[in-house]
């Protein structure tokens, strides 16, 4: 079993949850599978976060945020590339971690920049001209559902829209449960994908798949 299929079933332990704190440990290979089945809306306890379309308002002033800067889901956040300006604002704004899916050398100066701001970044460098490997989308998704990273967390690429279109839309199916279909119309909705991946939902419905037999391993 690999760091990602751990961390689903990390993130399986808040089936009785009902904030928006980091996972705790614990969950079980049945809770997963349903996780990964879209039922976890009907386990006891609810849902791990609010049934609401993705997009939603940010509540505070913008006048300085990361261009395309949207509220994913409760400690969830994506964007296009923060400027100098766009990190500073995110430190006031409580921003946590970054998640980089450019190349490592771009991660590594963002890297230094977040550093002076107080705040955290992990790099999982993907391709902008093609889709993402199963591997490199389980990295992103370890990142996001790992109890150890601070939250919240904010997912950016160069413009905020393949690259993190992709990854959000993974996220949402996986973790929160929700149809490829819709997931992939909501990436649509913030410009995905020009490149990366001209059949979304297809991705995303082949990547549910090799979760499940990740887990099954």
């Amino acid at each position: 079993m690999n760091l990602f299929s751990m961390a689903l079933l990390l993130a399986a332990s808040l089936c009785s949850a009902q904030t928006s704190a980091p996972p705790s440990l614990g969950g079980s290979y049945r809770a997963a599978l349903a996780l990964i089945d879209g039922a976890f809306a009907t386990m006891p306890g609810g849902p791990l976060f609010p049934d609401e379309s993705i997009g939603g308002e940010v509540p505070e002033s913008t006048v300085a945020a990361p261009r395309g800067f949207r509220l994913v889901s409760p400690g969830l956040y994506r964007s296009a590339q923060p400027s100098l300006e766009n990190i500073g604002w995110l430190s006031g704004f409580g921003m946590a971690t970054l998640l980089d899916l450019r190349d490592p050398i771009t991660a590594a100066l963002e890297r230094r920049a977040a550093a002076r701001a107080g705040i955290g970044v992990k790099s999982v460098p993907m391709s902008g001209l093609w889709a993402p490997t199963f591997g490199e989308l389980d990295r992103a998704l370890a990142v996001l559902t790992d109890p150890a990273t601070p939250r919240p967390i904010l997912v950016h690429c160069l413009h905020g829209q393949d690259r993190t279109g992709v990854v959000i839309a993974a996220y949402r199916v996986i973790v929160e449960g929700v149809p490829p279909a819709r997931a992939a119309d909501e990436a649509q909705g913030f410009g995905c994908c020009h490149l990366v991946s001209r059949d979304l939902r297809g991705l995303l419905e082949r990547y549910r798949r090799h979760v499940r037999r990740e887990l099954r391993q």
